[in-house]
């Protein structure tokens, strides 16, 4: 376990991802880095600080931060709660069903969340990242550019 990073807060995957995309200092990127180099999104937390600090891009104060989740525990696990209780499938970076048309991007998001049905093997795909409160246009956009593809 990594002495910055005490054992006495087990995380899920879900709020471990949840955590990450709340850092303000680690984007996507950095994130990737992280998970990459531990192979589950979970064990990039359980990582030694030493063994971080050997990617490239991750520093010091990338770790206070990583160091510091006790804060955030209440929040993650209320937006588990969340979102277990909506029905919503859950994808996250480095795991088995994450879309591999996704996983190649430089700045894929680390955990996204899907309602309904959705073929992950088409060859055409588009993908809107948006707001939980759209406006009309843009509302109105998204129309129009489903109804063209």
């Amino acid at each position: 376990m990594c002495a910055q990073c005490p054992s006495y807060m087990p995380l899920t995957s879900l709020q471990a991802a949840l955590l990450f995309c709340r850092l303000p200092k680690l984007g996507p990127r950095s994130v990737k880095k992280l998970i990459d180099h531990s192979g589950y999104v979970k064990n990039a937390l359980q990582q030694k600080p030493d063994k971080l600090l050997e990617i490239s891009g991750i520093g010091k104060s990338h770790l206070k931060e990583i160091s510091q989740r006790k804060a955030a525990l209440p929040k993650l696990k209320k937006e588990e709660i969340f979102i277990k209780k909506m029905g919503l499938t859950l994808y996250i970076y480095g795991e088995k069903n994450y879309p591999i048309t996704l996983a190649h991007s430089s700045d894929l998001p680390t955990v996204f969340f899907q309602k309904g049905e959705v073929n992950w093997s088409n060859k055409k795909c588009i993908s809107i990242v948006g707001t939980r409160n759209p406006t009309q246009r843009g509302i109105a956009f998204c129309q129009q550019l489903i109804e063209k593809h």
